[in-house]
């Protein structure tokens, strides 16, 4: 399975665009975050990440993603999803990341890849190399373009692959439609220990922890997290149903 990922980079003085291509997936998504901690900056306006050449991702890039959401709301840049792949918009309404992000495709999408991918705005490729460089092709020298370049991973050791925070949940899904709360929410706890602000995962655990009531202490504590994720993601929508179940569970905590 081909597990490359390419980066372009294009940066004014108020935006960033990322422009990854191919899959983003556990083994390489730590490329897309060191592209996002090398180019932000507190005095951006807006931080663009362009999805229309990423073939599949997954959860840990997902996680990501949502790292990169969370950092621009801190500070009030604009972060934008633009024009993502069928493969990847399905992906990201699956996970509820829709409500999240703002996605913008069509005419307005197109409008802002003409404005930014343009080559006086393309950063080098050594801007967004690995911390740890060691087992990495030679930095390029000034004037190689980030489109340009590819960093394979390293050898390792077989391994049994992990099993995403998004097939974690719907695993747990599946646990739930037959009452076996315990396994659901153990598998949910799985999800959550993978990405820990995997909105399904919160949310779905929050009402696994209301069947019991031993664990409505834990359902509380859970719907708070929903709240204080969702406020720092201006997710609206988880935000408003933490909020009601949290006054019902306080007001009624039997029910």
């Amino acid at each position: 399975m081909n597990s490359n990922l390419t980066i372009s980079v294009y940066k004014n003085e108020d935006t960033v665009y990322l422009a990854p291509s191919g899959r983003i997936i556990a083994e390489n998504c730590a490329k897309l975050k060191r592209a996002g901690e090398v180019h932000f900056s507190s005095r951006l306006e807006r931080f663009i990440v362009f999805m229309g050449e990423v073939d599949f991702i997954d959860s840990s890039g997902l996680g990501i993603l949502v790292r990169l959401k969370v950092r621009c709301a801190e500070d009030k840049v604009k972060f934008i999803i633009l024009s993502p792949s069928a493969q990847v918009g399905e992906t990201l309404s699956v996970a509820r990341l829709d409500a999240i992000f703002d996605i913008v495709v069509g005419a307005e999408a197109e409008t802002l890849r003409r404005r930014y991918e343009v080559e006086d705005n393309l950063a080098l490729a050594r801007d967004i190399m690995p911390d740890d460089t060691s087992d990495a092709p030679p930095k390029p020298i000034d004037g190689e373009m980030a489109s340009s370049e590819t960093w394979g991973d390293a050898p390792r050791a077989k391994e049994k692959p992990a099993v995403s925070a998004n097939q974690l949940c719907k695993d747990a899904a599946d646990k739930v439609r037959v009452g076996q709360y315990e396994d659901a929410a153990e598998l949910y706890e799985r999800a959550l220990r993978a990405e820990p602000d995997f909105m399904p995962a919160l949310n779905n655990l929050a009402i696994v922890y209301e069947k019991k009531p031993q664990w409505l202490p834990r359902a509380i504590e859970m719907w708070e997290r929903v709240l204080e994720i969702s406020q720092r993601l201006d997710d609206k929508k988880h935000g408003d149903r933490a909020e009601r179940r949290l006054a019902q569970l306080r007001k009624h905590p039997k029910q």
